[in-house]
């Protein structure tokens, strides 16, 4: 492991058991090879740590990285945040704004831009989160969009060897949850492979089909990314600190040291 990053790279995500009626709501990862504890604890300490939040919309990435800045004095980069500035032109001279705006431009994959649009938000996508280069002696985190598993493998493995992934993990009330929020105040959304529209079938049928499928496979994906998962349950608890986020991360971590890292 390299300038005290937290990494361990080629370990799938196994099951995870959530206990979520006993008190700090902890989940377990049953994979090996985990980083060190020890280390993960001192790596607060020194400034070293690099966490990389991803998950579904809504699921406590933004809601904890925020936190971590303002409590913890870590140094962040919301993903979502540099591509609306980066889109912004485009935006203004639509007459769009905020997320309902990039909504409005990305479009939905039976409408004409939505091609072309996706496309170039994945480049602006793919374009930051390849450059991001914490600074030394400052604990950081990454607020990953809900598309960063539509970034190229190499991109996908270097935040694997950079930082420790904690995916935020979306229950099946919340998925059910937001199935029926995304038609009522849609979001940008990449579909990836997801959308495929039948002979005869109106956009709109086909997006109510094909959106329950997308979250489906994005909850997988996330996972896969992962290190260590966490419900988001947990991860949108107010009663659940910021420094009880980071104390259940670390019990996440195997409590020894292990070759492979």
């Amino acid at each position: 492991m390299d300038g005290g990053v937290v990494c361990f790279l080629g370990v799938g995500i196994g099951r995870v058991g959530v206990d979520s009626a006993r008190s700090r709501r902890r989940c377990r990862v049953l994979a090996s090879g985990a980083p060190n504890r020890r280390a993960f604890k001192k790596q607060l300490e020194d400034g070293s740590t690099r966490l990389c939040f991803v998950g579904m919309s809504n699921c406590g990435k933004s809601f904890r990285s925020n936190q971590l800045r303002e409590s913890r004095g870590f140094n962040m980069i919301s993903v979502d945040e540099e591509i609306e500035e980066a889109i912004l032109p485009e935006l203004e001279a639509l007459g769009y704004k905020g997320i309902e705006g990039m909504a409005q431009w990305m479009g939905f994959p039976y409408e004409d831009r939505f091609k072309k649009n996706e496309k170039k938000y994945l480049e602006i996508e793919e374009r930051i989160t390849a450059s991001v280069d914490p600074e030394e002696g400052k604990n950081f985190v990454l607020d990953t969009t809900g598309s960063v598993i539509y970034m190229p493998r190499p991109v996908l493995q270097s935040l694997r060897d950079k930082f420790l992934v904690v995916h935020f993990l979306a229950s099946d009330d919340m998925v059910s949850e937001m199935i029926e929020n995304y038609f009522k105040t849609p979001k940008p959304v990449s579909w990836g492979d997801s959308y495929n529209q039948m002979d005869g079938e109106d956009g709109d049928k086909a997006l109510r089909r094909c959106y329950p499928e997308l979250l489906a496979t994005r909850r997988k994906q996330y996972a896969q990314l992962a290190h260590v998962s966490i419900p988001a349950e947990t991860s949108l608890s107010y009663d659940i600190s910021c420094d009880d986020l980071l104390e259940i991360t670390a019990d996440l971590l195997s409590p020894c040291y292990k070759s492979g890292f």
